[in-house]
């Protein structure tokens, strides 16, 4: 399918595990172009049912498979993790391609925050692009993050201005 000029202004607190402003997942032959998001998303960490379910958070999507461009978000993220689940929170995508197809980003940019804080076990993936993926080949292409991104508590988490964790192919 194809969400393309599409907006969306939020102040949201959840408590579900899956969380992106414009869809929630992007599939293989999606694509999401021209969109943007604004404002506040709080998550308390606290949902019932949602132990050990890793929190996926991302301005655009919470994962990708298929093509995001030309995309902008400025949101603030406030994430308190209070349960032994692992946390994936980005200002575009939160998980980046979970399987082996080619997902893109480009022209992207994110100028929001990230502001996460564990209490309990788990490990957290912070970045202003992508935070997360599994498989390649990915790639992010021409975007751009000016933002700030606050990690409390560390162990054993991964943060990064365009991805935290994975392999894949940065251009420009």
């Amino acid at each position: 399918g194809l969400i393309q000029n599409c907006s969306a202004n939020v102040d949201i607190t959840f408590g579900c595990a899956r969380l992106g402003l414009i869809a929630v997942q992007n599939n293989t032959n999606g694509k999401i172009i021209a969109c943007k998001s604004t404002g506040t998303v709080k998550f308390n960490g606290t949902a019932i049912g949602f132990s050990g379910t890793p929190t996926i958070a991302g301005g655009i999507t919470s994962s990708n498979e298929g093509i995001i461009k030309q995309c902008y978000s400025n949101v603030d993220f406030e994430i308190r993790s209070y349960v032994r689940q692992s946390s994936h929170v980005s200002g575009i995508c939160g998980a980046f391609n979970t399987t082996n197809t080619h997902a893109i980003i480009e022209e992207c940019y994110f100028s929001g925050s990230i502001y996460l804080k564990r209490y309990e076990g788990g490990i957290q993936y912070v970045s202003g692009i992508a935070s997360y993926w599994q498989n390649s080949p990915n790639v992010i292409k021409n975007c751009f993050v000016d933002a700030t991104l606050t990690v409390l508590n560390v162990e054993s988490d991964n943060v990064g201005t365009m991805s935290s964790v994975g392999s894949t192919n940065f251009n420009s």
